[in-house]
């Protein structure tokens, strides 16, 4: 996590450093491939890193995981590949709308289709069904929380 952090924040070399010696540990097969392709795209290694995102998404499909690596196919300019991932993430149940809202330059290549503002919808209607269901259900009480 780390190492994401810092390729984000724009300190690319110390993540690709950090991400070559995960990378020579034991890893299972899923933590390999994902660090593979971040490490590829701080690189700057297009297919590569393009590569394993779709790696990522076909072999381990965790909602959340294939969220994360739709923003490496969006980052690269894969805007239907992006968005079908992204689609995929919702539907597999994934609320994904602070994700989609927030301020996140990876994303930016497919903000301004139809298509983006389509899943917004979505994600956003499902966003808004679970906190319904969460406050039904008192899980504010069960936390010691306040909608205030």
């Amino acid at each position: 996590m780390r190492a994401l952090i810092l390729g984000e924040q724009g300190n690319r070399e110390e993540a690709v450093r950090l991400m070559r010696e995960i990378e020579q540990g034991a890893l299972t097969e899923y933590m390999r491939a994902q660090t593979s392709s971040i490490r590829a795209l701080f690189e700057g290694r297009r297919e590569e890193s393009l590569k394993g995102a779709e790696r990522v998404i076909a072999e381990f499909p965790d909602p959340e995981t294939v969220c994360f690596h739709a923003r490496v196919l969006a980052y690269f300019g894969e805007r239907d590949r992006a968005l079908a991932a992204l689609n995929q993430a919702l539907d597999r149940g994934f609320i994904l709308y602070r994700i989609l809202t927030r301020s996140d330059p990876w994303l930016d290549p497919v903000r301004p289709t139809s298509a983006f503002a389509d899943l917004l919808s979505r994600a956003e209607s499902r966003y808004r069904d679970a906190v319904a269901a969460f406050l039904d259900a008192g899980g504010e009480e069960m936390l010691g929380i306040s909608a205030g």
